[in-house]
């Protein structure tokens, strides 16, 4: 759940498209995937979460690929937010100079991206404080900006609607080429404004990486999801109602930041700049909570063997090491692009990975599950917005995220064979002896079998 991060969205729609964006899609995509989270953890606790669903469903093949894409999809969303956060501390006060040049503003991502890096590697419980301190305080200024603002809110402003076509993205996400014909759909820029929307409230498949019993306990799952549930419907719509209703922020005028500017109209500079401190503080955060479920799910990949061991190994803070370095070599690569660059290679690849929870829930729970026939219905048409809204998000993408995607799927096929093709060709190549041949390590022997 990302707090600050609504106003592409406003940008790309207007206030009323937003709104109603805002309102619908907690019910039309957060709530199924949240439930489906939920009833397939506890049932299957494992720390490679959709993985084991879908390898339970499908097959261990499909399920590798599974986690392959969607960890990129993962580490990729934890990458943007070192990004977003310089972006924000640059409009914000440094907005009277240039923007640095390409080869600065790199290393200095890469020092915020290391440093966030040790605390995930000192440990979940380190980073579970850290998190609900920066919550706290994340929260505090769009609280006392809707305490303030509220009864200054115009209810006739919520009403307007796209007044033309926004040329200026400050994120790219109309430059990059792509086979959709319709840029604008009744003067809505499409594809940035769905994008942004299922950024903001994706990723509740994340829980079940912490799903296993050393990690967490059924109960502490279920209300963790429903109090995620919670502050995606309300955190994210009150400020967005506040903020619009009671500013006289013009539609072409929103950007990564505005909201500190809202802060600014409503309450004075001094609200704007906590708005600022806040939104860098919930972005840490993020990126912290992101990188412990990414190296969690690297960690259950190797406990079952289908990665090499050297995965499995922790540290003395019982975090996965290897996992983290992974997640960095990754993240370094992704730091040069631009924000919205990075959401939408996120975005396309977890649609393929949600895709494949969805079908896994789909024969797991409605055509294999003890359920009555009552709630195989429910879950039939609870998974069928979520899945029409997939193909919406793969339709809308470039042509650059789809050759992206392309190498990502060609990595995840690659791990599931290349290992059984080294392997066979060693025992090829070695002299035949008289005593039965030495078996095949794990690693090679599951992802050869599968």
């Amino acid at each position: 759940m990302q707090f600050f991060i609504q106003e592409p969205s406003l940008k790309a729609a207007g206030n009323l498209y937003t709104i109603i964006g805002f309102a619908t899609l907690p019910f039309l995509w957060a709530l199924p995937e949240a439930i489906m989270t939920y009833e397939l953890s506890t049932r299957y606790p494992d720390n490679s979460g959709g993985m084991r669903w879908v390898s339970e469903a499908f097959g261990k093949k499909l399920g590798l690929l599974t986690g392959s894409v969607g960890w990129f999809s993962g580490v990729a969303t934890a990458a943007s937010y070192p990004v977003l956060f310089l972006s924000y501390i640059h409009q914000q006060y440094y907005s009277h100079l240039e923007d640095l040049d390409p080869l600065s503003r790199y290393f200095i991502l890469l020092a915020i991206t290391s440093t966030l890096l040790l605390v995930n590697y000192r440990g979940l419980h380190v980073v579970g404080n850290v998190t609900i301190i920066i919550f706290l305080i994340s929260i505090a200024p769009f609280l006392v900006m809707i305490i303030i603002g509220f009864p200054e809110v115009d209810p006739e402003r919520w009403l307007e609607t796209p007044t033309g076509e926004i040329v200026d993205f400050d994120d790219d996400s109309l430059e990059n080429s792509s086979w959709w014909p319709f840029a604008y759909v009744s003067g809505i820029a499409f594809r940035p404004y769905i994008n942004n929307l299922f950024w903001n409230f994706n990723g509740f498949d994340q829980g079940s990486h912490l799903s296993e019993a050393d990690t967490c306990t059924p109960k502490t799952l279920r209300w963790g999801i429903a109090g995620s549930f919670i502050l995606v419907c309300s955190v994210y719509m009150l400020p967005i109602l506040v903020a619009t209703g009671a500013t006289d922020i013009e539609q072409n005028e929103w950007n990564a930041g505005s909201f500190a500017r809202a802060g600014n109209e409503i309450a004075g500079r001094w609200l704007g700049n906590w708005i600022v401190f806040a939104a860098g503080l919930s972005l840490l955060a993020q990126f912290f909570a992101e990188c412990s479920c990414d190296s969690m799910q690297i960690l259950g990949m190797a406990d079952k063997d289908l990665l090499p061991p050297v995965f499995k190994t922790r540290s003395k803070y019982n975090t996965p090491t290897f996992g983290l370095l992974l997640a960095l070599g990754l993240i370094v690569l992704l730091l040069p692009l631009k924000f919205g660059v990075i959401i939408e290679l996120s975005n396309f690849a977890f649609v393929f990975q949600a895709t494949c929870e969805f079908s896994a829930f789909a024969k797991l729970r409605i055509r294999k599950g003890d359920g009555s026939l009552m709630r195989k219905t429910l879950y039939s048409l609870m998974i069928a917005p979520p899945l029409l809204l997939n193909i919406t998000i793969m339709l809308l993408a470039s042509y650059a995220t789809y050759i992206c995607g392309a190498i990502v799927m060609a990595f995840g096929v690659l791990l599931i064979y290349l290992p059984g093709m080294i392997q066979s060709s060693h025992q090829l190549n070695r002299p035949r002896r008289s005593a039965s041949a030495p078996q095949l390590g794990s690693f090679a022997s599951v992802t050869r079998n599968v």
